[in-house]
Parts: C-alpha cells; structure tokens; sequence
C-alpha cells in the first residue's frame, strides 16, 4: 500500500519550495525554513510527484534570475571590473602588456573592439 501524502506536501511546501528557488534561493534555506534534512528532501523529490515539480520549475525560475543578474553585471560593470577586463582582454587578445607600448588613438580603436566582442559574447549568453 503506497504512504498517504501529508497535506502539507500537496499544497504548502511545493508552493514554499518554488517560491524559495524562483527567487534565486536554494534546498539548504528551504530546509531550513521548513526544518527538514537533506535526506527527507531527497526523499520527497523521489516519493512525491507534485514536490519534485515544484523544485524543477522553482529551480528553472531561479536560473532565470540567477542570468538576469549576470547579465545586467555584464552590461553594467564596476569601473574597476571593466577596467581590468578590459587590461586582460588587451593583453589576451592583442598583446598589450602596458599603457605606455600604445600611443592613444590605438588604445581606443582595441578597446573599441574588445567593448564589441564583450556585447557580442554577453547577447549569446542564455536569458
């Protein structure tokens, strides 16, 4: 004879756990929300269809917000974050080892390009 599901893992944890994961959260903070192990998790994803749907669609949400994020760093980065990637990419790609081996209409036309492929490769990138 198959268990009896609780009530709770009909309606409440699966509309908790999705909520949590579509927020970009994880197992271990619904686990603690909820008080459960990590066994007993495992266990419900196995056991109990309407659980295991909600983590994989929490889940796909959350990469979701987890690549809008990404993605809106890449566009809007730090200056100190762009700067140094745009030094690596010059030293990577061109072979630019120091501000003073590029006279200054060089140096914009390189950064120009690396500033083209960083769009290019970040439009590639999954939304």
């Amino acid at each position: 004879m198959a268990k009896p599901r609780p009530k709770y893992l009909k309606t409440k944890y699966p509309k908790l756990l999705e909520e949590i994961l579509s927020r970009d959260g994880n197992r271990a903070e619904f686990c603690s929300t909820t008080k459960i192990s990590n066994d007993i998790f495992d266990q419900w994803r196995a056991e109990f269809e309407e659980f295991n749907g909600a983590y994989l669609r929490g889940r796909e949400a959350g990469l979701s917000v987890f690549m809008a994020k990404v993605q809106n760093a890449a566009w809007e980065p730090t200056a100190k974050v762009n700067n140094s990637l745009i030094h690596l990419l010059a030293y990577n790609k061109y072979g630019i080892q120091s501000e003073k081996s590029v006279n200054k209409e060089n140096k914009d036309n390189e950064i120009n390009d690396i500033a083209k492929e960083l769009k290019t490769i970040s439009q590639k990138l999954p939304v």
